[in-house]
Formats: C-alpha cells, structure tokens, sequence
C-alpha cells in the first residue's frame, strides 16, 4: 500500500487506476464471484504480481475499488443540508443496488470475520466518510454534540443496508423521507 502523502511515481498512479477501473468493470460485468485476481490481471493487461505489490489481497483490491465507485457516484453538495444527506445516501443506496456490487459488500462481510487486518482496513475505509457524515448532520442540527451525530449517521446507513440485505429497493423518495423525519424530530428536541 501507498502513502498517500509521499510522492508517489505517476506510472504507479496509472497502473493502480488501471487495475480498479478493470476491477469495477468486472464486477459490473460479471459479478464478484468472477472478479478473481487472475480475471482482473487478465482484464487490466497486468500480471498477478503486480496486484499483489499494490494490494494484500482480493478482498483490499475489491474494497477500494468499492470506494472509488462510491467517490465517483457521489453527487455534487447540495446546499440544503437535509437535500444533500438525502442525495448522497440515495447514491450510496443505488451503488449498493448496482449489479457486482452488492455481492462485494456481502463477500466483504465474511471476509472480515476470518480477516482482522481486512476489518481494519474496512473500518479505516469507513471512518474517512464520518467527518463528512457527522458535517451534515450537524448541519442540520447544529446542538447535537459529535456522539449524537454519528449515532444519527449509523441509523441512517442502517436504513441502506436493511434495505439492502432484505433485497428492498431504497427510492430517493424514501430517503428523502426518512432524512426529513430525523430534521423534524431533531428540530423539536432543539426547541425543548
């Protein structure tokens, strides 16, 4: 793995967005299930020891590939802090929904069961989005203290994987609607 904040050689820079962009069109194509180390060489013209110098294993290559699919689906801010959670969690919503996908997030969820440094990096992964999240929220509720914002922020992810592992789509409607329920109810704590 790269330091992000060392200099880092622009062929290295190329050879890895080479290797996720084949990463993500395997999985769009084929699902996880064929999104091997052998197939994605073989897709990105690379070899295997190549994917391995960048990343300790299928399931770190399959997570950043997750997380460049969720920065590219993500949508521009909204100036409305309750518009903008809503968009961006109904983008979160829709990635998981997309073919390949939802299978990376169920494989990855096994995966970190037999894996501590897999889970750690997932976490890790997670918890660079926290600080955006809890901005939003706060936002919206600006006397909630950074604690009451993040739990805020798992229930509303909550909701996405529920729908998600109960195989339910998440309309933007829907979001909308549960992103407006927490601003009301959140509002009339403020008031109290």
């Amino acid at each position: 793995m790269t330091d992000s904040s060392a200099h880092v050689d622009p062929r290295i820079e190329r050879t890895r967005a080479h290797v996720l962009a084949a990463t993500a069109a395997l999985l769009e194509e084929h699902g996880a299930e064929h999104a091997t180390i052998e197939a994605i060489a073989e897709h990105a013209r690379v070899s295997k020891s190549t994917i391995y110098r960048h990343w300790r294993s299928r399931e770190s290559l399959l997570l950043q590939a997750l997380q460049a699919a969720a920065e590219a689906a993500a949508p521009a801010a909204a100036d409305d802090p309750a518009t903008d959670l809503a968009e961006r969690l109904t983008a979160f919503a829709a990635l998981l929904q997309r073919r390949g996908v939802r299978t990376v997030v169920f494989s990855l969820g096994q995966a970190v069961e037999q894996d501590p440094d897999l889970a750690a990096e997932l976490r890790a992964t997670l918890d660079r989005h926290r600080p955006k999240s809890r901005e939003r929220i706060l936002r919206l509720a600006p006397h909630l203290d950074t604690r009451d914002a993040d739990a805020i922020t798992d229930m509303l992810t909550g909701l996405v994987c529920y729908r998600l592992l109960t195989g339910q789509l998440l309309a933007s409607d829907d979001m909308r609607h549960a992103v407006e329920l927490v601003a009301k109810h959140l509002t009339a704590l403020s008031t109290t």
